[in-house]
């Protein structure tokens, strides 16, 4: 009898324990996204390409285009319709992106492995900075913030005058066609990619140029390349546009319009 008794204990403290785990498994269930995939400085900005570089840092003062002037992880980023890009509470877009603001990016799909490396961001956390300096501004003196002010306005100068020496430095870059079936478009003559059939490869040879745009190296599609992208989504579906060539269909939407 006794030992029924324990058992009959046993069985009712497990049942209590699961009910209490199940109870609270909603606590074990976490709504935030995976850890991003970089955090740095946003180094340049093709708007005409939609993407756009990171980098945990430069050795240099001003990026001049040369890979070695990066420092730590780097990555090309593509924008697509699907990229959430926030700045504090608030939504913006890639042409309210600013060169120097630090952030963090989330990205999809796979990533090239190549240096810088290139993929898709799929979110972007702008680090609001001005919000910051603004609740520290009201700690100081009149007399501080003023001092600050000037500052600001000097280092703005400054930066005006060094994007002006970016531009003519990118002046006189080179663009070179590279990757393993000459789907990049880069100033690295070294840059390499793997090897594999993607949908819309074929139409890497209608008519398109690489070309410098905005300091970037970026394609250029006539409408006949356009075209051919546009017939093969049309095939295959918008999934092409996740793949590490999707950009060239947003592209080609672009040109088509």
């Amino acid at each position: 009898m006794q030992k029924t008794i324990v058992i009959i204990v046993f069985i009712l403290l497990l049942g209590a324990g699961t009910l209490y785990f199940y109870g609270n498994d909603k606590d074990l269930v976490s709504d935030t996204p995976n850890d991003h995939y970089i955090k740095g400085d946003i180094i340049s900005i093709n708007k005409e390409a939609q993407s756009f570089l990171v980098a945990e840092g430069l050795k240099v003062e001003e990026y001049t285009g040369d890979i070695d002037e990066l420092e730590g992880n780097a990555i090309h980023l593509t924008v697509t319709e699907e990229t959430e890009i926030r700045k504090g509470d608030r939504e913006i877009t890639l042409l309210d992106l600013i060169t120097g603001e630090k952030v963090k990016v989330w990205v999809t799909g796979p990533v090239m492995e190549s240096y810088p490396a290139r993929g898709t961001a799929s979110l972007i956390a702008v680090e609001e900075e001005e919000k910051e300096e603004m609740e520290k501004d009201e700690e100081r003196s009149e007399e501080e913030v003023d001092e600050e002010k000037k500052k600001t306005e000097t280092e703005k100068t400054e930066e005006k005058e060094r994007k002006d020496d970016e531009g003519k430095v990118a002046e006189k870059k080179e663009c070179f066609v590279g990757g393993c079936s000459g789907e990049l478009c880069t100033e690295n003559l070294e840059v390499i990619s793997t090897c594999e059939h993607i949908a819309g490869m074929e139409c890497l040879g209608e008519e398109m140029s690489c070309e410098l745009v905005e300091g970037v190296c970026t394609w250029v599609l006539s409408e006949k390349a356009a075209r051919c992208f546009s017939e093969i989504e049309e095939e295959y579906g918008e999934i092409v546009r996740k793949t590490r060539i999707g950009y060239f269909f947003e592209k080609a939407e672009s040109v088509l319009k």
